[in-house]
């Protein structure tokens, strides 16, 4: 998981040099593509949760109108993970910036198939983000060239990041060193 370290709120962006909102705080959630049984849910009992578990299940935009109907939706999935289902509450509960979540996969295609590298959240201090999801297909091609550089950076990174350990295996160690610090 990639934690982006300049996080930028809508009330930093009112100053003139926004620095880094250091409320904002990551969150993982676990997702799963297809269990034993064809459910999209893993062999430890995690549903794929409305938000970016199901963006990258799915390989599509996601939307979370209300960030309380997923508090709703947690109390009544049957997790077996309770301290999930409080992190996950904790986090929403103390996040005022998150009212509404659009969740969008970023993909690349791999032998003709869209694989989910990576998904951006964008929240919403505001319940119904994109007018409630009718605004969704206006908002995805206005976005669409930015997600793509976005993309093709994180997809370059991974790469960066191979050729490293690639060098370090091959014994290169004081270049690695250099290239590290």
């Amino acid at each position: 998981m990639y934690i982006w370290k300049t996080t930028i709120s809508p009330r930093q962006l009112q100053q003139k040099k926004p620095d880094p909102d250091n409320d904002a705080k990551p969150l993982a959630l676990p997702f799963s593509l297809e269990s034993q049984s064809g459910r999209r849910e893993s062999e430890y009992g995690y549903p794929n949760l409305p938000g970016a578990p199901f963006a990258a299940a799915n390989a599509r935009m996601n939307i979370v109108k209300s960030v309380s109907n997923l508090k709703n939706a947690l109390n009544s999935w049957r997790l077996k993970d309770e301290n999930m289902i409080e992190d996950i509450l904790r986090y929403y509960k103390g996040n005022p910036l998150a009212k509404s979540i659009l969740s969008i996969p970023l993909t690349i295609s791999d032998e003709g198939n869209n694989v989910v590298i990576a998904c951006l959240n964008i929240y919403r201090d505001k319940e119904g983000i994109l007018f409630d999801g009718s605004k969704s297909y206006e908002c995805q091609r206005l976005l669409s060239p930015f997600l793509i550089i976005l993309t093709r950076m994180l997809q370059s990174l991974k790469e960066l990041d191979l050729l490293r350990d690639k060098q370090w295996e091959c014994g290169d160690n004081e270049h690695v060193k250099k290239v590290r610090k």
